[in-house]
């Protein structure tokens, strides 16, 4: 049943920037955003640090940097590489998700509730505009929750 659902076409870089790579461990993590994903990236990263398989190199490099250290071009890795890892019986393969209401309403305070300093731009570009059109919400200012749930139910449903 699933091989008649269309998937979006995106290119390979977009497909693997959310892996997380542990050779160490042989884990292979998928994060989405919105659903611990600093934590993870901040987890993930800690555990290589105190492998004794690190070179200083690495470490040096893993105590710097917290995004994008452990993702698979990183390792020179292939979205061909990735497929296998994900078949491969060796590699621990781990998804963590979040309710999909939970996951929203996460999103909306951390965007436009202006949690973040990005926030409002972020915002703007998901909510900035009534149905699609050049209409802005309320004089382009921020959208409400009331807002984005009838825009997110308009063009879902």
């Amino acid at each position: 049943e699933f091989d008649t659902i269309p998937l979006p076409t995106l290119n390979a870089k977009k497909r693997i920037e959310n892996f997380i790579v542990v050779p160490e461990y042989k884990l292979l993590f998928c994060y989405i955003e919105k659903v611990g994903c600093s934590m993870f990236n901040q987890l993930l990263r800690l555990l290589r640090m105190y492998h004794p398989g690190v070179s200083g190199k690495e470490l040096k490099e893993l105590a710097d940097e917290l995004w994008s250290i452990n993702q698979p071009d990183r390792f020179n890795l292939t979205l061909d590489d990735l497929s296998k890892m994900l078949v491969d019986q060796k590699w621990t393969k781990v998804l963590y998700f979040r309710e999909p209401a939970d996951r929203f309403l996460s999103g909306f305070k951390s965007k436009c509730g202006r949690a973040d300093k990005d926030g409002s731009f972020h915002c703007r570009k998901a909510f900035g505009s009534v149905n699609g059109t050049k209409t802005p919400i309320l004089d382009g200012s921020i959208a409400s929750f009331h807002q984005a749930i009838e825009m997110t139910a308009s063009v879902v449903g």
